[in-house]
């Protein structure tokens, strides 16, 4: 077994529309802990705990939405980033290629672009099998340690093992086939850089599970997390 030994839905408690109402920063730091859900047509739950998430908004130079001078309630042209700009509790999937999609969840107000990358889930012991079957579908074989650890560690592994599609974007997360749910016990949180931007480099947005096996990244000197700077839990 590689996960942990997940509860049944009915004694996890599910997250609010509130939760999201909150800034990005905030948002990113208390989905650490939280559990994550893509529920399949026949009622088949693949998911785990959140250990790692990025926060990035508008004012933000690794944003997709940087610097962009949308006028409040005119309509544009779409831009592939335009569900950045939705309201809390919104997805914003951004699709790179035909096969690398990214799972965003948007916060705070509306027309305020922001949104939290979720770049890394613990899997659930009963998910682990759905996981590598959805992960073959991309690659011809996976390494021992994506068989492991690396199983859904990183924003593309992630998104493929929980079967993230590029329709759910600019849904209303309720009207998704997600499911989040509270932590059931305040993690210990580590921050530090986020991974591969170029722009903003420095900024300390992205959150981890202290000393968990399922971040990605793990003793990569470029991305080095720091010990409790923050400690919360989703909800």
């Amino acid at each position: 077994m590689i996960g942990f030994d997940c509860t049944s839905f009915e004694s996890l408690r599910p997250l609010p529309q509130e939760f999201f109402k909150s800034d990005v920063e905030t948002v990113a730091r208390a989905l650490i802990g939280a559990f994550l859900f893509n529920v399949d047509e026949q009622g088949t739950a693949v998911g785990g705990r959140i250990v790692e998430t990025e926060a990035y908004c508008q004012a933000d130079p690794a944003a997709h939405c940087f610097d962009d001078k949308r006028p409040l309630g005119k309509r544009l042209p779409r831009r592939f980033f335009d569900s950045m700009y939705l309201p809390g509790g919104h997805v914003y999937v951004y699709k790179d290629g035909p096969k690398y999609c990214y799972l965003n969840l948007t916060c705070g107000a509306l027309d305020y672009g922001s949104a939290v990358l979720i770049r890394a889930v613990e899997p659930c012991n009963d998910s682990v099998d759905a996981m590598k079957d959805r992960r073959l579908k991309f690659v011809k074989s996976l390494s021992d340690a994506e068989l492991e650890q690396k199983l859904c560690s990183g924003p593309i592994r992630l998104s493929q093992a929980l079967g993230i599609e590029p329709g759910m974007d600019g849904a209303p997360i309720s009207r998704t086939s997600l499911r989040l749910f509270s932590s059931t016990e305040p993690p210990g949180i580590v921050c530090g850089p986020r991974v591969n931007v170029t722009r903003g480099a420095n900024i300390i947005r992205r959150y981890a599970i202290r000393g968990s096996a399922f971040v990605s990244e793990r003793g990569n000197e470029r991305y080095p997390l720091s010990n409790g700077q923050y400690e919360g839990s989703a909800g």
